[in-house]
């Protein structure tokens, strides 16, 4: 159906967090804007950074929120009021320390499984019936969440990272074209579990 879609990457805005696990959401709408040919522009009535991109199921709004984590909500209420955006045509990419490294998890509703960012939107949409695309970072190995998802990732996770952001790129892209269930039934498994060994055909978008 054609209509107007939103695709917000969480994560911290300034240099300090460029690379962080936190950020992870921020790394794939940058990619996906750059396959997608269209560039971020700071739109302070959205509060955050934006791109936009015509595509067959109709406009696509990419959202980098400048409000920090912990008050993502605002940036995204924002967004959805000014272009009118349907809650099921949202889709908010956050990191998720529950998943490893590599796996992705669309869920059409839930609960925010303490993170601050969905969270907070939660609180702004006021539901928790949007989609989201959890992107598996890896897990801590003490309890210190909090240090865990500012922290770089690793030398071996970066060798892993393009075929990842690739992946989750495909992942969104059949979001757009096919819808939340179908999403789930193609993308919600480890990377280990897919047939191909996770490897990644390249290809544009």
């Amino acid at each position: 159906m054609i209509g107007a879609f939103l695709i917000v990457g969480l994560g911290n805005p300034g240099s300090r967090y460029d690379g962080t696990r936190h950020n992870i959401g921020f790394h794939v709408v940058d990619a996906f804007a750059s396959a997608s040919g269209t560039d971020f522009r700071s739109t302070p009535r959205v509060k955050g950074m934006l791109a936009k991109g015509d595509f067959e199921v109709g406009k696509v709004f990419l959202l980098k929120p400048e409000t920090y984590m912990n008050l993502s909500g605002e940036s995204v209420r924002a967004c959805v009021d000014y272009y009118k955006i349907p809650l099921e045509n949202i889709l908010i990419v956050t990191d998720d320390v529950h998943l490893p490294f590599g796996a992705l998890r669309f869920r059409p509703r839930g609960s925010s499984g303490g993170h601050n960012g969905l969270e907070n939107i939660e609180q702004h949409l006021n539901t928790n019936h949007y989609p989201r695309l959890r992107v598996g970072v890896g897990q801590p190995a003490d309890s210190d969440m909090a240090s865990f998802v500012l922290e770089k990732f690793k030398p071996a996770e970066k060798k892993q990272m393009e075929d990842f952001i690739i992946r989750t790129m495909r992942a969104i892209e059949h979001w757009l074209e096919n819808g939340i269930t179908s999403a789930m039934n193609q993308f919600n498994v480890h990377p280990k579990q897919r047939s191909n060994n996770g490897k990644i055909e390249k290809k544009p978008l």
